[in-house]
């Protein structure tokens, strides 16, 4: 039998962890699937055409050889994993999930 005095995570944090997780996994993969993604010629880049004006002003963007961007990207993807993560065990027991919402 589920205890109901078990304190879970507001929906408000639930929300933002998904939608910011969500951004975030859009935001990788433009990075991990260049030149694929890249507007206007990219095979996919219909799915990230705002990146079309954002990559001349963060040149990082442009560059396809730019290792850190990458690696940069390849960290966002295990935040966010931690982040579902989290949104997982905050459904059932906010204790864990406030502690690594705190580093979050």
């Amino acid at each position: 039998m589920a205890n109901s005095n078990v304190e879970k995570l507001p929906s408000w944090m639930i929300g933002w962890f998904v939608f910011g997780g969500l951004v975030q996994l859009w935001d990788a993969f433009f990075i991990l699937l260049r030149p694929h993604s890249m507007p206007p010629d990219g095979k996919w880049s219909v799915v990230w055409w705002p990146y079309n004006i954002y990559k001349e002003i963060d040149l990082n963007y442009k560059n396809v050889d730019d290792c850190f961007t990458m690696a940069v990207s390849m960290m966002n993807i295990v935040e966010v994993v931690t982040m579902f993560y989290l949104v997982a065990v905050g459904r059932m027991d906010a204790t864990l999930a406030k502690g690594l919402a705190v580093t979050m």
